[in-house]
């Protein structure tokens, strides 16, 4: 397997305060050449992508994949992963500082829901047993708190948010309602966004400290988007043309972009400005030739820059739809000047690559990470890896 460790890193535990920490060298693996530009890194070509495996052990199974970066510019992934040395499932957090990874069980069973940073405070949030659990550590303060207990339906899915006082916010779907809670002088509220519930919710939150969802409904190929505009005040309504793995970002003027699957055009990009929604599908060739069946496509996460531009990273495979041996490739879309261009990141082995997660930086760089299987006319074989990208262009001293 390509991309494990140097001969000269390998890799050390040591225990600490009670949880296990690994370092590893960082491996590079070879990437695409690239094909777009973006507005930071200058024009193309970018030079292709730099990609780590993050994941060092062999382990069969992995999800849950969310991505920050630090104050300092660097990576941090959470991850939900079975440990082949204990057969338990736990929450791991990866974070790269230079050229090492270091890692740590969080939690035992518990499923990340998000990362985030603000300030130096990082702030993580889980779901376990079918509870919403929340973590601040600073410095040498840790705060954990349990933010929603579930009565009848257990949390399905759920997103963090920090709010521009710090203070975290999450939305969740259980089943019976689509929910936010809120932390706030302490303490926890609820607010209910809807009920029945829509599923699958992500969230963002816009200067004026706005929180955008966007969630859909099986059934019907649409989404559905609210805003909260003042303390349990949801304005609600239904977007057309979208339906699965929705994600959501805002730009300058807050307008809310969404990046979705649609059941009848594959990738659509969708934003929303004064005149109301705009719907584009997005995708090079393939995805333009071939739209249908739905097993094309996969996953998607989206964000937009400091020029308005969306970012959008998604999972395509590009063969013909009925061959479950063609790669299904991490690929990279961002319109510039009001152009789409694309990357393909990742296409190596034959894998279903999953759940993509992708943050900018303060300086507008794209980091992604992601999951990738390898796979043998379509069944999983092996071990699943947790893998991070960013462009050979942003490569400079600093980073």
């Amino acid at each position: 397997m390509i991309g494990r460790f140097t001969s000269a890193g390998g890799f050390r535990t040591a225990v600490g305060r009670g949880r296990l920490a690994i370092l590893v060298t960082f491996v590079t693996l070879t990437a695409s050449a690239a094909s777009a530009s973006l507005p930071i890194l200058g024009a193309a070509p970018w030079g292709g992508w730099v990609l780590d495996v993050v994941e060092p052990r062999d382990v069969s199974s992995i999800d849950n994949v969310r991505i920050a970066t630090t104050p300092a510019g660097d990576p941090a992934i959470t991850y939900f992963a079975l440990d082949p040395a204990t057969d338990y499932y736990s929450l791991w957090l990866a974070k790269r500082s230079g050229v090492v990874w270091s890692y740590e069980v969080l939690e035992t069973i518990g499923r990340p829901i998000g990362i985030a940073y603000h300030g130096t405070a990082e702030h993580i949030a889980y779901k376990k047993s079918g509870d919403i659990y929340w973590m601040k550590r600073d410095g040498g303060t840790v705060v954990e708190e349990l933010a929603y207990k579930y009565v009848t339906c257990s949390v399905l899915y759920a997103e963090l948010v920090i709010r521009s006082d710090g203070e975290p916010s999450i939305v969740a779907s259980d089943g019976c309602s689509l929910f936010s809670v809120h932390r706030a002088g302490g303490a926890w509220v609820k607010e209910t966004i809807e009920s029945p519930s829509s599923t699958e919710p992500d969230a963002a939150i816009d200067s004026l400290g706005r929180i955008h969802v966007v969630g859909w409904r099986y059934n019907a190929d649409q989404c559905r988007y609210a805003i909260r505009t003042a303390p349990d005040v949801w304005v609600k309504e239904t977007v057309t043309g979208c339906r699965a793995s929705n994600t959501i970002a805002v730009d300058s003027q807050d307008n809310p972009h969404i990046a979705s699957l649609s059941y009848t055009d594959g990738f659509v990009y969708l934003h929303k400005d004064a005149t109301g929604w705009h719907r584009e599908i997005i995708g090079d060739v393939w995805n333009q030739n071939l739209r249908v069946p739905i097993n094309r496509a996969y996953f998607t996460s989206i964000a937009v820059d400091g020029q308005d531009a969306p970012h959008i990273v998604y999972c395509e495979r590009p063969g013909a739809s009925n061959d479950p041996t063609a790669n299904t490739h991490t690929k990279y879309a961002v319109k510039v000047d009001g152009v789409w261009s694309y990357e393909v990141i990742d296409a190596t082995g034959i894998s279903p690559c999953r759940e993509p997660d992708l943050k900018l930086d303060a300086r507008g760089i794209p980091h992604v990470a992601y999951l990738f299987a390898y796979a043998v006319q379509g069944a999983i074989v092996g071990e699943w890896d947790v893998r991070y990208a960013r462009p050979v262009a942003a490569l400079t001293p600093d980073l």
